[in-house]
């Protein structure tokens, strides 16, 4: 599948500014060399870049926001405030609130979105045994997935073409 592939030098994305197209990722996204209001310079796939919860600046905006967070309380030093912190990330890296991930394991069933499942808690992990399924074009989540249905997907690269290759070898 070819897609068309959108020049967005010079396009700016909060304080992100594009400079130039910088190859491409694994799975064949444009990355992008930015250039951020506060001088620094990341390079960010155009999934990223376009998705409505994407990437607004290099990373100081959130360590801006989260600094503040750790000012008010005194308790960032203990390890429950900094396992609910990673929580807090992971969920904004995906654009979605704590209320948005509890409506998907609901809607869900509380069970893996593709083998059905109810995955189990790692004690020393932060995703109660699911992780955020999302396109790696657009952005936007999919769904929760156990460990193993998130491993296979990734490893057949998020494509159909592989999926529907997997399966005519499994029948043999």
């Amino acid at each position: 599948m070819s897609c068309v592939i959108i020049d967005l030098t010079g396009k700016q994305f909060g304080k992100l500014t594009v400079v130039s197209q910088n190859g491409r990722d694994p799975w064949g996204q444009v990355i992008w060399h930015c250039k951020c209001e506060c001088g620094t310079t990341k390079d960010i796939t155009s999934g990223h870049l376009r998705q409505k919860s994407g990437y607004v600046s290099c990373g100081c905006t959130k360590r801006d926001r989260i600094g503040k967070l750790n000012l008010t309380h005194g308790l960032s030093q203990t390890r429950e405030y900094r396992k609910n912190q990673d929580r807090i990330k992971r969920f904004l890296k995906y654009g979605l609130t704590s209320e948005d991930f509890e409506r998907l394991r609901e809607k869900q069933n509380f069970r893996c979105a593709i083998c059905g499942v109810i995955p189990t808690k790692v004690s020393n992990r932060l995703h109660d045994g699911f992780h955020i399924d999302h396109c790696h074009v657009s952005g936007r989540v999919r769904g929760l997935l156990c460990g193993n249905c998130n491993t296979g997907i990734g490893m057949l690269k998020d494509s159909e073409k592989n999926l529907l290759a997997a399966i005519e070898y499994l029948k043999g």
